[in-house]
This record gives C-alpha cells, sequence and structure tokens, in this order.
C-alpha cells in the first residue's frame, strides 16, 4: 500500500517543475526551486507527523495504528490532488501539491517501523530490502512512466500535465488504501498476541 503512495511520489517529483512551466508559465529555474523548497518543508512536516498521528491512533485504541495512518495518508493524496486541475492559479496548484507531498510521507516512518516490529529478527533485513527495493522499483518505474502516458495516450495534450498528475494520484490513492485495508485485521491480531 506505501509503495503505492511512492507512485505519486515519484509521479511529482518528475513532473511538477514541467507543469509549473507548461500550464502555469514559470522558468524552469524558478519551479524547481520553489518546489524543492516547497517539498522539503512539506515532506518533512510529514515525517515527523506521521508519528505523533500514529500515537494519537494508539491512545485511542487503534493498535493497527501505523496502516491507518497510511490510509489517512493515501485519502489526503487523492483529496489534494483532486483539486489540483481546478487551480488557476501556480500558488493554489502549488498547495494541492504541498498537501500530497506532506500526505505521502506521513506513513514512512511508521511503516518502516512496523516491518521491523512484525518480523521475526532472521528476516528483518530481507522484508526491509524487500520493502525498500518494491517502493522505489514502482514509485521510479511507474510514477513517472503513468503520468507521461496519461498525459500522451488519454489526454493528448501536454499542456494537461496537471490533470494527469490528479487522475494518476486519484486512481492510486483507492488501490493504497485497499491494500494497507488488507492488513488491519492481521496486524491488530498480531499486536494482541504479542502484546505490543
Amino acid at each position: 500500500g506505501v509503495p503505492a503512495t511512492i507512485v505519486v511520489l515519484y509521479g511529482l517529483q518528475s513532473w511538477v517543475p514541467t507543469m509549473l512551466v507548461r500550464v502555469y508559465e514559470w522558468d524552469l529555474p524558478t519551479a524547481g526551486r520553489i518546489y524543492g523548497s516547497l517539498v522539503l518543508i512539506t515532506g518533512s512536516l510529514g515525517v515527523v507527523t506521521g508519528p505523533m498521528l500514529g500515537k494519537w491512533l494508539l491512545r485511542r485504541g487503534h493498535a493497527d495504528y501505523p496502516l491507518r495512518v497510511g490510509m489517512i495518508a493515501a485519502t489526503g493524496i487523492g483529496v489534494s490532488m483532486i483539486a489540483l486541475p481546478l487551480q488557476n492559479d501556480a500558488t493554489l496548484a502549488l498547495v494541492c501539491v504541498g498537501f500530497a507531498s506532506f500526505f505521502v510521507t506521513l506513513p514512512l516512518a511508521l511503516i518502516t517501523f512496523v516491518i521491523q516490529t512484525v518480523s521475526p529478527p532472521n528476516m528483518r533485513g530481507v522484508l526491509s530490502g524487500m520493502y525498500v527495493v518494491t517502493s522505489n522499483v514502482m514509485g521510479l518505474a511507474a510514477g513517472p512512466t503513468l503520468v507521461a502516458l496519461v498525459t500522451d495516450y488519454v489526454l493528448q495534450d501536454p499542456m494537461m500535465l496537471h490533470v494527469s498528475l490528479s487522475i494518476v494520484s486519484v486512481c492510486i490513492a483507492p488501490i493504497a488504501i485497499a491494500m494497507l485495508a488488507v492488513g488491519l485485521k492481521p496486524l491488530s491480531a498480531w499486536q494482541a498476541e504479542n502484546g505490543s
């Protein structure tokens, strides 16, 4: 589920500066500088906020909080990106992108934690490696490619890049939610059995 959200991350990283140039007529150095600064701030806030949200959910009795945070994040990505094509102003478009960047990073620390927690000690390295490879291969292969395919073959208009980013993100979000939802019951059962 989280590697599915990483698809959105790499799609954004690959195409937002180009979107700012094509759709909002920015120059590329300005687009890169402002987008990079935005992602630095919002992505960092997401990584820091995820564990705090997780603790809040745990205090309310949700032992499966790492996956719930992932589901909240995927929902936030979908909501943020569905609004992107509706923005006529680059600043408002960047607000949408900023929220999506925040939500993409929200579950990352918790997912790494839960992989280490539930894995047998002799399998932790292997499972962590599988997670990293899966996230990066899915994200790097699918994120930029899906946005390009939707732009070129579905919308057939390079000026509709913001719409392509929205379509890919909004389609990926429910997939991520469904994948994470599958793990809620097993994680809760594991937590109850192991007293965590």
